[in-house]
């Protein structure tokens, strides 16, 4: 997979050049939870794809990113990943093993100590045209202390042996997110201090919604 993104890492961001020279484009989008970021720099996407389910109209922003991200076999999540000069991400771990998490260096300011990541124990720069893949349940970090926005194209992949169980991880997924959003936007601490009974009764709720929107999403034009 490496060499095919070697071959096309030009391609990929030639199409996102506009987003690069004006972050002010109204698609790139500040991440939902502040709690795992220092404001007031900012970790913002553009979100192609999220565990396995479109967003149509970014999707059909980037017609040869996309041409090449669909041969990608278990992809369930595609963005441009932005973080801001100044920006650092706190350390936190994803919400499943099932998956690889690849970083594809697009525009990348600098290398350690100055920007970079974290997994576990080790670190890593970022390099232009590079892939970079990690578990993304592990720990890890990221930072940027330059003065310059740092840019990646980052997207997930159903490991192999998960790969019969793909849409059940990503309903599971998206119900544990769904929940975290509605609690934060609402500030609904009661269902983090709730019995864990009750916790596993609205996650069931969530996966539910999940289980009949996810087979028919791709059929319908979501913005």
């Amino acid at each position: 997979m490496d060499r095919r993104f070697e071959k096309n890492w030009q391609t990929i961001l030639d199409e996102f050049q506009p987003w690069i020279e004006d972050i002010n484009k109204g698609e790139l989008k500040p991440y939902y939870n502040d709690e795992i970021q220092f404001p007031p720099q900012k970790w913002k996407t553009i979100g192609l794809m999220f565990w396995g389910k479109k967003n149509k109209k970014n999707w059909d922003l980037f017609p040869e990113t996309t041409k090449i991200m669909s041969k990608i076999p278990g992809l369930v999540g595609v963005s441009l990943s932005l973080l801001e000069a100044g920006a650092e991400i706190k350390p936190h771990g994803g919400e499943t093993n099932g998956i690889i998490r690849c970083h594809l260096g697009l525009k990348i300011p600098d290398g350690l100590p100055n920007c970079g990541f974290k997994v576990l124990n080790e670190q890593r720069s970022w390099q232009e045209g590079e892939l970079i893949m990690f578990t993304d349940a592990h720990h890890h970090t990221a930072w940027n202390k330059t003065g310059e926005n740092r840019f990646i194209l980052l997207f997930d992949i159903i490991k192999p042996e998960f790969e019969s169980r793909k849409d059940e991880i990503c309903r599971s997924v998206l119900a544990m997110l769904s929940m975290d959003f509605v609690a934060r936007k609402l500030d609904l601490k009661f269902i983090y201090n709730a019995p864990k009974k009750r916790q596993l009764f609205l996650f069931k709720i969530f996966k539910l919604i999940w289980w009949f929107y996810l087979p028919i999403h791709k059929y319908i034009n979501l913005s």
